[in-house]
């Protein structure tokens, strides 16, 4: 999911990912950037893709998605920046095409009308590595370039933990009530009332899957701190 294209499809451990699945971007927006850049070339820079497409084609929370989602790696990799910085740039492009449109160029502008000059970016550190994959699942629904779980190593499976897969591909006993233990990183929490009290449904996930928990209302109650998105959790579960 890049907005340079690829010049080699059948490279190994790659992944293509369309633009116009990344949340609240669209086919429509996906066309104006691939016909700009059919019709003018690969973008160059941050700086070139905004002032080749600026509010025209994209607004603020589809800059940013795709950011979070990693389009801009190739131009910028701190990922942190594009997105704080996503206001500066659309203003840039913004402010690039209303002089094109008034028939003016401005001082900081070279013949073809991309400005020398180029306002700076927020100065801001790259997120932490969970953070990071954490915002990229909330740009595309779910972890594409690794899972928060990998920090982790082999301490889940000391731990004794089992992986969605590796239950549903095993047997079911009635020993211990079919306990199981899953590490899983937490993606949604939606609560809803019964007659025994308050209770929730969790989506998780882990390495192989993504799937939904039932928490009840005495866990739920003493443990609801522990159940924000983003959160890492050891789990023993009824199957």
């Amino acid at each position: 999911f890049n907005v340079e294209p690829s010049d080699n499809l059948d490279r190994p451990n790659k992944i293509r990912y369309a633009l116009s699945a990344i949340k609240n971007v669209g086919v429509g927006a996906v066309n104006e950037i691939v016909s700009e850049r059919i019709e003018r070339g690969n973008f160059k820079s941050l700086f070139d893709f905004a002032r080749r497409l600026g509010k025209v084609a994209l607004n603020k929370r589809q800059f940013i998605n795709l950011a979070k989602a990693g389009t801009f790696d190739c131009f910028n990799p701190n990922r942190a920046q594009v997105v704080e910085s996503a206001e500066i740039l659309i203003r840039y492009g913004d402010w690039v095409a209303g002089q094109a449109g008034k028939g003016q160029e401005s001082l900081f502008q070279d013949g073809e009308g991309a400005a020398t000059h180029t306002p700076d970016l927020v100065l801001i550190e790259e997120w932490p590595p969970f953070e990071r994959l954490r915002e990229e699942a909330d740009a595309l629904g779910f972890y594409l370039s690794s899972h928060p779980l990998d920090a982790y190593g082999s301490l889940i499976g000391d731990l004794g933990a089992l992986s969605y897969k590796a239950v549903q591909e095993g047997p079911l006993s009635t020993e211990n009530g079919n306990r199981k233990k899953m590490a899983v990183v937490v993606q949604k929490r939606r609560e809803r009332n019964s007659r025994r009290g308050r209770y929730a449904f969790l989506e998780v996930s882990d390495q192989t899957a993504t799937f939904e928990v039932t928490v009840f209302s005495d866990l739920l109650s003493g443990k609801r701190e522990l159940l924000e998105t983003g959160t890492a959790l050891l789990l023993e579960v009824t199957v």
